[in-house]
């Protein structure tokens, strides 16, 4: 079976759990998509995590780690520096 890889940006994962029903709904099927591998790169995973822990956001923490962590997720590790 081939999957479709899409490459994720911050706004779509902001917007899967905050946006309002449209843009959450339209966000979250390409995130729940079983025929898709998200790829993501750790600046991404910086760009998102620590600013929801930071705001005592845990819920939505835990919704981008459960995503980072899926077995259909690709992390990207880029050099930052």
């Amino acid at each position: 079976m081939t999957t479709k890889r899409s490459y994720i940006d911050a706004s779509v994962f902001i917007s899967a759990f905050r946006g309002d029903s449209e843009t959450s709904l339209r966000a979250s099927l390409v995130l729940d998509d079983a025929q898709r591998t998200i790829v993501v790169s750790e600046a991404v995973r910086l760009e998102i995590v620590p600013k929801a822990v930071y705001n005592k956001r845990s819920e939505e923490a835990g919704y981008y780690n459960s995503i980072f962590n899926s077995p259909t997720t690709e992390l990207l590790d880029t050099k930052l520096w």
